[in-house]
């Protein structure tokens, strides 16, 4: 599987690369190529699922792609040759009257040759229109407003864990995505969350285009950890300094994502979970999502995604894994230091307030969330000083 721009894209007045790793050359690009495209595709259990669903071979990325790539992360529609790109305001189906996970993932399914919906990641979800608070599946090219995740059964209350600390993020400063609960089914909650890749202009949707760091770097979505050979923290700066065009803001963002993962244990923080947006002639870093505190479930491993200074181990940050980090990011280590103990401080005193904000979340489950993150919390601002 490999991709090649064509000649007439190469000679357009307003042509652009569709990945830093793919530049605008007549070149074959094989690894890079099929790298970019399979980090559009599903994952884990949602991709055998699908690939069940449509009688795919779960290893046929390039069939995957072609069934489903039509609604993709990003700009990019993959369409079969000819097929017109357009669509109408009758694009759409009203499926409010079939919300639970298993009826909406089958309706998808049942519609296989119209929805075309393609989203990265293991957790089940489907790119939705949200108007008015009526929920819409979007059918041939027309794009989705929010993307909806429902509740895991091997994972209790991932919803509201998710909910919960993307709002504690925003609380104290993060450029974090538009996410709140939705209901459905039987007393069960999904996430639903405005799509940064999306904007309104005028009565219509339009795509914006990104990528992740591994599309970035040319790197497969089956390797995005760092010990697999993914991303880490030290080339994911580099990337921010390579390419964005406000650094010293997003570095700033940057840094901030990468402590409050450590102090918020979330441990599953891999390179498609750090990702660029391009608008207007800019490269910036978009807003920070799946944020999780993976510590709350104790079969999930307390593994970091990418190190601090070569300890994965997240119940072992230390004052010098902050200040390895540092010299290997070319920052101060004092100011690396300053901002774990910061951002602490900040994390401890809004939780409360921010866990027990939600009437849709169940107190006594966000009493034992916040305890829990308050304790690693103090454990990693101790380990720090």
């Amino acid at each position: 599987m490999s991709f090649v721009y064509a000649p007439e894209w190469l000679e357009h007045a307003e042509n652009f690369p569709i990945s830093k790793s793919i530049p605008l050359t007549a070149d074959t690009h094989t690894e890079t190529g099929h790298a970019f495209f399979t980090n559009l595709l599903p994952e884990a259990g949602l991709r055998e699922f699908v690939c069940r669903k449509l009688g795919i071979s779960v290893d046929n990325d390039y069939e995957l792609l072609k069934q489903i790539g039509g609604d993709c992360a990003g700009a990019l529609r993959i369409l079969p040759p000819g097929e017109p790109s357009t669509f109408n305001d009758l694009d759409y189906e009203k499926i409010q009257d079939f919300i639970t996970a298993e009826s909406l993932l089958a309706l998808s399914n049942e519609h296989a040759l119209e929805v075309r919906l393609s989203l990265a990641g293991a957790q089940y979800k489907l790119p939705v229109y949200l108007d008015k608070g009526v929920l819409y599946l979007p059918l041939k090219q027309a794009p989705s407003s929010h993307i909806m995740k429902f509740s895991n059964p091997q994972y209790r209350r991932l919803a509201e864990v998710e909910f919960l600390v993307t709002n504690l993020a925003r609380t104290i400063g993060l450029n974090v995505i538009d996410l709140s609960l939705f209901p459905y089914g039987v007393n069960q909650l999904a996430t639903i969350s405005l799509r940064y890749d999306r904007y309104h202009d005028g009565n219509r949707l339009r795509r914006l285009h990104q990528e992740d760091c591994c599309q970035i770097m040319g790197i497969p979505g089956t390797m995005k950890y760092e010990q697999e050979g993914g991303p880490s923290l030290n080339r994911s700066l580099e990337a921010i300094r390579k390419y964005s065009d406000n650094v010293i803001a997003d570095t700033k963002s940057f840094l901030n994502w990468m402590v409050f993962n450590v102090l918020v244990g979330n441990c599953d923080s891999h390179g498609k979970n750090l990702a660029f947006l391009y608008s207007q002639n800019k490269t910036l870093l978009a807003p920070h999502y799946d944020l999780v505190a993976t510590i709350n479930y104790p079969r999930v491993s307390t593994k970091l995604a990418m190190s601090i200074g070569g300890e994965y181990n997240v119940h072992n940050i230390n004052k010098n894994c902050w200040i390895k980090q540092a010299e290997c990011m070319g920052i101060r280590p004092q100011m690396l230091c300053g901002l774990v103990d910061k951002m602490s401080e900040q994390i401890i005193s809004n939780i409360e307030k921010v866990f027990f904000s939600s009437a849709q979340v169940n107190p006594g489950f966000s009493d034992r969330l916040k305890v829990l993150i308050t304790k690693h919390c103090h454990r990693i601002q101790r380990l720090a000083r």
